[in-house]
């Protein structure tokens, strides 16, 4: 470059060669490479490319996704895998693919392993590669050894399948593919919409950074203050423009500018919600911890209790101190245990507290539904919720309730993969907590009860809307879990 040999790694070797002989570039291209292209040891450059992402991605004409090598053994998984995403146009071909491939039983293991391995592959682990899919063209190219394929067919397959029992083991990969994809097409339609101009418009930016937020999370990069000036180019510009990169200041300093930007930028306290968790970092409690995992704001609790007012704050103690005011409006009087994934299976991290108060609300039903319509991001006050699914003890194929369930059409709930998640979640929370004193299982109607399944998709909806798939992340089932924490309020 520029007449000297540079030294690169191997990964990188690797993709140039494969970009040599790739359609898109045997013409010749200029590309950029950031590892080559910007002097990671000049903090004084680092700095000011921070800023630079959003252009130099947003003017590229081709993003490329380059994954690594196939191990030799897999070759022939990933070919088949490779044979059913490129067909997957939209989500009824992705549909029609899956069903029939997965009737081979064959078939059906060999796209298990080659999902596995595709969503294993270091890169979607990378922090700094969640900007090059989203600030490029929208469907870049994805390469795998000598495989090409497109990122939204890959999105379109990996959809369908996450939601087919047994169709995905790694299922929290697939989730962190997916999310990516989902801050993919965010952007663009930020992109095309243009600068925020309306409240209802600034509350899809704080969404969407939420989701940002949440993937910057789980991804990795050697300095943690790439958590933040990794994603600067995704991130609106009335927040970014309160935020100076500067890596000669320490993880806790950056966290805190970050976090004052949100405030001043939104003009709300709501995204500052993920600073609600334990930290190993010393920074103030109203201070995201961007190296955790957990994200409160990303589960939390949709509601407008202001009424659209600003915020009003002040920032006191070399701004470590932010100062408001509030209102005491109702006690929480018992909540559910704290559930997350620890030694391999849902666990209680924290134990309920049990409500004092006994007396039945007049429909217990309708005053849960409502809270599980304020805890997910989907109107939960028209047709079917998880409420509406019965009580299995059992999701075994030979268990009577199953086959008498099957009998009477419910058998594409019972395949759906997030069945398994809420029926751990139900039994957890059974044992542990009595809302209004009675069992948990009493709010579920019996098998005995229920008649005939005219209308699955309606119980496959309420699955994708409120029960989770984020396995190993402490993540899962939040929105019902939270619905059930809270709906024992006075």
């Amino acid at each position: 470059m520029d007449g000297r040999v540079i030294l690169v790694g191997q990964n990188l070797e690797a993709a140039l060669r494969a970009l040599s002989s790739d359609p898109d570039y045997v013409g010749g291209l200029k590309i950029w490479v950031d590892a080559i292209c910007i002097n990671q040891k000049d903090l004084v450059e680092r700095n000011r490319q921070v800023k630079r992402m959003r252009i130099i991605y947003g003017k590229a004409l081709i993003v490329s996704i380059w994954l690594g090598k196939v191990p030799d053994d897999a070759i022939h998984d990933v070919a088949l895998l490779h044979e059913c995403i490129v067909k997957c146009k939209d989500d009824q071909t992705a549909s029609e693919v899956l069903e029939k491939v997965l009737a081979d039983p064959i078939k059906k293991e060999t796209i298990r392993n080659s999902i596995d391995i595709v969503v294993s592959a270091q890169y979607w682990t990378r922090v700094w590669v969640i900007q090059e899919k989203c600030l490029g063209p929208f469907n870049p190219s994805i390469l795998f050894g000598t495989f090409r394929m497109g990122l939204i067919p890959l999105k379109n397959f990996l959809q369908r399948a996450t939601n087919i029992r047994g169709a995905v083991r790694a299922r929290e990969k697939v989730w962190r593919v997916l999310k990516l994809v989902e801050l993919v097409e965010a952007n663009q339609e930020r992109v095309r919409r243009g600068r925020a101009q309306t409240a209802e418009e600034r509350r899809k930016d704080q969404d969407d950074l939420g989701l940002l937020l949440m993937v910057g999370r789980l991804a990795g990069s050697l300095d943690l203050r790439d958590r933040l000036y990794g994603l600067m180019g995704m991130i609106p510009d009335y927040v970014t423009k309160h935020v100076e990169p500067d890596y000669t200041k320490d993880v806790s300093e950056v966290f805190c500018d970050f976090a004052r930007a949100l405030v001043s930028g939104f003009e709300s306290f709501d995204i500052i919600l993920t600073g609600t968790t334990d930290s190993d970092l010393e920074l103030p409690s109203w201070v995201p911890d961007l190296t955790s995992a957990w994200d409160p704001y990303l589960w939390g609790t949709d509601c407008d209790a202001s009424w659209g007012q600003e915020a009003e704050f002040r920032l006191e103690n070399d701004g470590r101190v932010l100062v408001t005011k509030g209102f005491q409006v109702d006690v929480v009087d018992g909540t559910a245990p704290h559930l997350g994934w620890a030694s391999g299976g849902l666990s209680v991290l924290e134990d309920a507290v049990q409500p004092a108060c006994t007396t039945l609300p007049e429909n217990a039903n309708e005053a849960i539904t409502r809270t599980l319509h304020r805890a997910a991001i989907y109107d939960c006050h028209t047709g079917t919720t998880v409420l509406d699914i019965p009580w299995l003890d059992s999701l075994d194929s030979n268990d009577p309730n199953v086959i008498a369930l099957k009998e009477r059409g419910w058998g594409p709930v019972l395949n759906h993969a997030n069945l398994y998640d809420l029926n751990q979640f139900r039994k957890q929370v059974a044992a542990h907590w009595r809302p209004w004193g009675r069992d948990f299982k009493s709010f579920f109607p019996r098998v005995e009860d229920v008649g005939m399944c005219k209308n699955p998709k309606a119980f496959v909806e309420s699955l994708d809307k409120h029960v989770g798939i984020e396995r190993g992340l402490d993540l899962r089932d939040q929105r019902l879990l939270r619905a059930y924490r809270y709906a024992a309020t006075r």
